[in-house]
């Protein structure tokens, strides 16, 4: 690709992603309250901090989000059901939208939580006060003796891993220590829905704990993940990729070139997610966010021909530079931002 068609689509996701961002601080400086006039929440704020960090230009505008999305945590000791709520993150939208009291409390409590700490530490934009409270908040829920009648399936565990994996390192000492002991109380509750380990939740979840905990695989854990890598369902593959590059594998050249040419036909795929609530934006999984850890990964030095993919599939199409203040367009340009940031840093 021709460095003039990098630069151009650079300012211009540059310019389309500080304008969402100056729109979102303009919401958010009127008052709290005021997500609810745009049917935005917490969740989508977390997301743009989330995906956009690779931008660097971007960061005192992120910095900013994100202390706006710390001062949103709720420090009041209030309960909802019987559970206290400090430390956890508020979609008052979804609220309304639940009769089930259990699913209430985890659609406008645990997720929103789960997303917002996910941000924190996946960005490294963070608060350490906000980031424990938010894990403990967490912590507490699995620990719970009737978990599984908040946690009804498996994709409903996925976010709040995804918590404990990507801030546990940014917690306190204490906290981070607490939070080995939740990853593996996660991993036990994801067993008890899929002893098989046959679904995508199970498979991040399983791997991450093990990372975290282990820093290694045994032999049957290799021999699952090349598995994986050896099907043809491309988002079972770009996982099977992540994890073995996060264990320090050597990947076949050839297995990220078969990916790049799946991908070369995905790229819906690539800047949407399958929506479980569009409006809420509340989604379990992505191939984006593989994508996008694994481009920011540290071992993802042997993907420049992956990179080289999303660059052209970004510059290919570019509905996703839309910065409207609505969830599809919010998450399209944050997944899109973050997305050509990290490939470019890694074509540098």
């Amino acid at each position: 690709m021709e460095t003039t068609r990098d630069t151009t689509l650079l300012t211009l996701t540059l310019d389309a992603a500080r304008q969402l961002l100056q729109n979102l601080l303009k919401i958010l400086n009127k008052s709290p309250q005021a997500l609810d006039e745009f049917s935005l929440s917490p969740t989508h704020i977390a997301c743009v901090l989330a995906h956009m960090w690779p931008a660097r230009s971007l960061a005192p505008l992120l910095e900013q989000l994100a202390t706006k999305l710390v001062s949103l945590q709720c420090r009041e000791n209030v309960e909802m059901n019987g559970i206290t709520l400090v430390g956890a993150w508020i979609d008052r939208g979804s609220m309304n939208e639940h009769d089930d009291p259990l699913d209430k409390i985890y659609f406008a409590a645990v997720y929103p939580t789960s997303r917002c700490v996910e941000a924190q530490g996946s960005s490294r934009i963070f608060t350490r006060v906000s980031i424990d409270k938010g894990l403990e908040f967490l912590g507490k829920l699995v620990e719970r003796d009737d978990a599984q009648e908040l946690f009804t399936d498996i994709t409903r565990l996925l976010p709040v891993f995804q918590a404990f994996f990507t801030a546990q390192g940014y917690a306190s000492q204490a906290v981070s220590m607490k939070t080995r002991r939740w990853l593996k109380r996660t991993y036990e509750l994801a067993l008890m829905m899929d002893p098989q380990r046959t679904s995508l939740p199970t498979v991040d979840i399983e791997f991450g704990t093990k990372y975290v905990l282990n820093g290694c695989l045994s032999e049957e854990d290799w021999k699952r993940l090349s598995q994986l890598a050896s099907t043809k369902v491309l988002t079972w593959r770009v996982k099977a990729l992540k994890w073995a590059l996060l264990f320090g594998a050597s990947v076949p050249p050839a297995l990220i070139d078969e990916i790049c040419d799946q991908l070369s036909s995905a790229f819906h795929m690539l800047i949407n997610a399958p929506m479980y609530d569009e409006k809420r934006l509340i989604y379990w999984y992505s191939l984006a966010d593989d994508l996008l850890q694994l481009l920011t990964s540290s071992a993802s030095g042997r993907g420049r021909n992956l990179a080289l993919t999303v660059v052209s599939l970004l510059a290919s199409d570019r509905s996703w530079l839309t910065p409207k203040v609505e969830t599809e367009s919010i998450f399209s340009l944050a997944i899109g931002t973050g997305l050509l940031f990290a490939a470019e840093s890694l074509l540098r």
